[in-house]
């Protein structure tokens, strides 16, 4: 699969599931405009987390409750462009893969996906901690194709589920040993 500056890109393949949570909502995504500026909470503290360890566990907390967006190509929507989902109703999440790992592609706001996308596609927004209960031992990449983006691997998101890396001490280990 070929990649563009260390980002995932290539055709989309799909899983299938059935949603069991509430309050999630599809939507029909596409605006052909440059992406704006970081304009919220989970965005400034990735950048945040990059330029200070101490700040990576506050990055953690706020990204399970963030509401996330995934890209849903098979999803009908309504004449608004809107929809909820009913309990039980099966829909599609697209991946991707790159360097032989399947990844979920995933936004941290509407604006990034046309970042991402070159046509118009279906797209669902469910609260992150919510997205990876529903599909443990999944990679999940933030924001590809952006000046925004963090791979997160399976191995990391059980770390965040269970909050025991919102515990690590980063600014500590990134400190050399004498």
């Amino acid at each position: 699969m070929a990649s563009v500056s260390g980002k995932p890109s290539g055709r989309c393949s799909l899983i299938s599931f059935f949603i069991r949570l509430g309050r999630w909502s599809a939507f029909h995504w596409f605006s052909g405009r440059s992406p704006k500026p970081t304009t919220n909470r989970v965005e400034r503290l990735i950048q945040a987390a990059a330029a200070d360890p101490k700040q990576i566990p506050g990055f953690y907390a706020a990204l399970l409750e963030a509401e996330l967006f995934v890209l849903t190509p098979e999803t009908e929507v309504g004449p608004e462009g809107r929809r909820s989902l009913k309990a039980n109703e099966p829909f599609n999440i697209a991946t991707v893969e790159f360097n032989g790992l399947r990844w979920h592609p995933a936004f941290t706001a509407k604006e990034r996906i046309s970042t991402y996308l070159t046509e118009p596609e279906s797209c669902l927004g469910a609260k992150a901690r919510d997205l990876f209960a529903l599909l443990p031992k999944s990679n999940f990449w933030l924001n590809p194709r952006s000046e925004c983006q963090k791979p997160l691997p399976a191995e990391e998101i059980a770390l965040i589920m269970n909050r025991k890396i919102i515990d690590i001490d980063f600014a500590g280990a990134a400190k050399p040993s004498n």
